[in-house]
């Protein structure tokens, strides 16, 4: 629950790292304007409302963990879920229908303060992805971008960065972007790129 040391603290630092560290930087006076974070505009909601079918997931729906666990689904049906905000609840996972209602039921004895009854998810079909790219925006440009993942397996690359890739997300930095500075990940899956 405590920044760490930070050597250089007379100047400005931009923030980069676990949700816990972005949240603790933006309650303190002298690094919040080190923090590029809106929960508003950093959830999945938002970004199925801003850039639709770009999205990887773009077909999920917006729910709870008790409501979609009171739907009718075979128990073995697997689903994506990952939180609406980008607050760490839980990591985006494939669940089966009867994983998701046991997860629903354990929720009342959850020590997460961020995952409850009440917490938002999003569910939707589950994608295979080939690979995934990490890129750094700063006012609607790429500043940097690495590979990070082929084949569900942590794979780094510099330059494995296909220029279609990099056109794909200049026009959806073009269609909407969350803040000024923010980091997106995308994906290749089904033969298209998207958002991750």
């Amino acid at each position: 629950d405590e920044l760490p040391n930070i050597a250089d603290d007379q100047h400005f630092n931009v923030f980069y790292g676990s949700t816990t560290l972005i949240l603790n930087a933006s309650r303190n006076a002298s690094y919040a304007r080190g923090v590029f974070y809106d929960s508003q505009a950093f959830s999945f909601e938002n970004y199925l409302a801003k850039w639709g079918a770009r999205m990887l997931n773009h077909d999920a729906i917006l729910t709870t963990f008790p409501a979609f666990a009171g739907e009718s689904h075979p128990e073995r049906s697997e689903w994506f879920l990952r939180p609406d905000g980008d607050d760490k609840s839980f990591s985006g996972c494939v669940m089966s229908f009867g994983e998701i209602k046991q997860m629903a039921a354990s929720l009342k004895h959850s020590n997460n303060p961020h995952l409850t009854d009440d917490t938002r998810i999003a569910v939707g079909s589950p994608k295979v992805i080939q690979k995934e790219w990490r890129h750094f925006i700063v006012n609607k440009k790429i500043i940097s971008s690495s590979r990070y993942v082929v084949n569900q397996q942590l794979d780094i690359s510099l330059t494995d960065i296909p220029d279609k890739l990099l056109e794909f997300v200049e026009e959806s930095c073009g269609a909407y972007v969350p803040h000024d500075v923010f980091v997106m990940d995308t994906a290749l899956a089904g033969g298209r790129f998207s958002i991750i």
